[in-house]
């Protein structure tokens, strides 16, 4: 990882308070930055998972609601009990595992 970028806010996603021109700035600079990777954070994805897929990147990491859901490179299904720091390791020791 060479950089992170904290979130633009977007409606949906009530930690960050909505301002319209930042949150379409963050797009539009993280769509023409180029990212590798985007990591979905944020509980089980309901809403933060349409988000990282609109960064347009190659790589994504998440938590997927359902099987059917296939928009991730790789996609764990959600837990809620535990800290996620803990579950996201595990994430991490997977996508190694499938990634390379």
């Amino acid at each position: 990882m060479d950089r992170f970028v904290e979130f633009g806010g977007c409606p949906g996603i009530l930690e960050v308070p909505v301002v319209p021109e930042r949150v379409a700035r963050f797009f539009q600079e993280q769509r023409a930055y180029g990212c590798d990777l985007a990591v979905q954070m944020l509980g089980s994805g309901g809403t933060a998972n349409a988000l990282v897929c609109d960064l347009s990147v190659w790589l994504r990491l998440g938590y997927r609601q359902s099987d059917d859901d296939t928009r991730f490179t790789l996609a764990l299904s959600h837990r809620a009990d535990g800290h996620e720091v803990d579950r996201y390791s595990c994430a991490g020791d997977s996508a190694r595992r499938s990634v390379g």
